[in-house]
């Protein structure tokens, strides 16, 4: 179960993930009837055991604003993994 929450004018939702699934760290989401608005969301907290992850918005715009603001926010990921 991916649960996404924090989005400005979109209610938190949830999504069912796959019996293999892994979570990304990263997510685009075309916002619902938005314009071709996309929202960007960072994998925040995963429990492999209950099989959940929490996604936390973090940026709105047209997708290349948001796919350059999550590329950033992987780059750091990455960086504090090393």
């Amino acid at each position: 179960m991916y649960q996404f929450r924090g989005c400005p004018d979109v209610e938190d939702f949830e999504t069912v993930a796959g019996p293999r699934d892994r979570p990304a760290h990263v997510l685009v989401r075309e916002r619902p009837g938005g314009d071709e608005i996309a929202d960007g969301y960072v994998l925040e907290n995963v429990d492999l055991d209950e099989r959940t992850a929490d996604c936390l918005w973090g940026k709105g715009a047209d997708p290349g604003t948001v796919t350059t603001f999550l590329l950033q926010a992987l780059a750091e990921v990455a960086s504090n993994d090393s």
